[in-house]
This record gives structure tokens, sequence and C-alpha cells, in this order.
């Protein structure tokens, strides 16, 4: 089962912080809005092995199609570590705009 680590966040930031013990992290990420639209939209998946020294994992950037679609979705796998967290990085919107992010982590 995923775990939600943006839940509705409407600013950049680091969302919650999750222990694992795979090394696949699939991240579903999604958005609404609503008055205007989003240009931009970059989430990190950061991975830490202490929970107090973060490292991105992967950067990704929302393209063309994922902004209309509003989701988009990434697999980083062989990167062992214990802690994990998306960070929404980039946000750049009109109007009301509300991120969500699920990751689910496997063996």
């Amino acid at each position: 089962m995923a775990t939600r680590l943006l839940n509705g966040v409407e600013a950049t930031g680091a969302g919650s912080v999750v222990k694992v013990s795979g090394n696949k992290h699939t991240v579903s990420t999604w958005f609404t809005n609503s008055g205007g639209g989003v240009t931009a939209l970059v989430v990190d998946l950061e991975g830490s092995v202490d929970n107090v020294k973060w490292y991105t994992l992967y950067s990704y950037t929302f393209n063309a199609a994922d902004l209309v679609a509003e989701q988009a979705m990434f697999t980083v796998v062989n990167i062992p570590v214990i802690f994990i967290r998306i960070n929404l990085t980039t946000l750049t919107e009109t109007g009301t705009t509300a991120v969500y992010s699920e990751v689910l982590t496997e063996d």
C-alpha cells in the first residue's frame, strides 16, 4: 500500500518522513488547481540513513503533458535508504493549488 507524504500542500517544502525497508520507490504526484493554473512543478524524492542529513535521490520536473494531466509518476531503484520524503521544490501557479504525493516502496 502506498503512503501519502504530501497531503494537499499549497507551498514548497518537505513533506512527511517514512521509514522504509525496500530499495525500489515508486512516486505518484498529482495536484488540483482552482482559479488559475500551474506552469511549473518539481518534486524531489529525498533519502536519509539517519533522518537528519537528506540527499536528493531523484528530482522530477513536470513536463507540459504532466501539467495538463495534473499528475505524474516515476520510479527510483537500487538506492537503499532508511528514510524517505518528498520535497516540493518548485510550484509556480496562479489561483490555488493543492499538491499530493504518495510513495510505494518494494524490495
